[in-house]
């Protein structure tokens, strides 16, 4: 694990909705197209079932691999109630953070169409990220569904950014090796039928004509990005400290009076919010300090 060290001579609330909010805002978990963690991105159409309501200009499931373009058109639509699996060599790794991220169009940070997202090693044998809709009522043709109501599903983040899924999360499961997942299945969810995790049922725009449910970018295929410090600064007998940060992810600061592995000591943990966090640490009673910033 690569560790940042700085060495310094010595002379707030979190949203209380329930669940992420839109991208670009202050804690969201939205992956956008030219993210740093970009590794890859699909490599195969594996199967593909359109539902009902999809003209056939939309039935082109190559439009799903390689790089998410970020528009409205160069996708493939599922229709209502479609699926897609896609394949991807090399495979899928558990790593830390979200492990991939999958695309949609969806052309505002309210208008989502969604879907479940499923995982496989083996091509048979799918299991399901847990996913929860808080949304309560119907949703029309173009309604609006807040994202902040909306988790484990992809669709919800607009076009150009991706939903992330970290296989952590169904680590454990039987019959399924979070090191080499090979396969991931989107299944278009048909609002006001189709059911979340909890039994509750999940609406999204419905019914939709011609373009009907989930419409398919990409899924990419994400790394660790090493934390990378910005900048540093003396004020007012305070280190100020400013790193390169994932939202959503927690970094922990330490501080030490000398370099080496043992004698490290916890300053603060910090979740960041932003693409760029800071910290400011008093120096007073140090004649030196180093500190270092790593992803927790």
């Amino acid at each position: 694990m690569k560790v940042i060290f700085l060495m310094v001579i010595s002379v707030g609330a979190l949203w209380a909705d329930s669940f992420a909010p839109a991208a670009g805002e202050p804690g969201s978990m939205a992956v956008a197209l030219d993210d740093a963690r970009v590794q890859r991105w699909a490599t195969a159409v594996a199967q593909y079932s359109p539902g009902e309501d999809v003209d056939e200009r939309w039935q082109v499931p190559e439009n799903a691999l390689g790089e998410a373009e970020g528009n409205a058109f160069d996708i493939v639509g599922l229709g209502r109630g479609g699926e897609i699996t896609l394949e991807f060599s090399p495979v899928i790794q558990d790593g830390k953070g979200a492990d991939f991220a999958v695309f949609e169009n969806g052309f505002s940070d309210t208008f989502l169409e969604l879907a479940f997202v499923e995982v496989s090693s083996d091509g048979v044998n799918f299991f399901r990220f847990e996913n929860v809709s808080e949304t309560d009522r119907a949703v029309g043709a173009f309604g609006s569904v807040n994202p902040r109501k909306v988790d484990g599903l992809a669709g919800k983040y607009r076009l150009g950014f991706g939903t992330p899924f970290d296989l952590q999360d169904l680590e454990g499961t039987v019959g399924l090796d979070v090191s080499a997942v090979k396969y991931v299945r989107l299944i278009d969810v048909v609002g006001g039928t189709s059911l979340d995790s909890t039994g509750g049922v999940i609406y999204d725009p419905w019914p939709g004509s011609g373009a009907a449910g989930f419409d398919l970018d990409a899924v990419a295929v994400l790394g660790v990005v090493e934390t990378r410090v910005l900048s540093t600064e003396i004020v007012n007998q305070a280190c100020v400290i400013h790193w390169e940060s994932v939202p959503g992810e927690v970094y922990v600061v330490e501080r030490n009076t000398c370099l080496g592995e043992e004698g490290w000591a916890l300053v603060e943990e910090v979740e960041a919010l932003l693409a760029m966090t800071e910290i400011t640490q008093p120096l007073a009673g140090a004649d030196r300090s180093f500190f270092r910033v790593r992803l927790r």
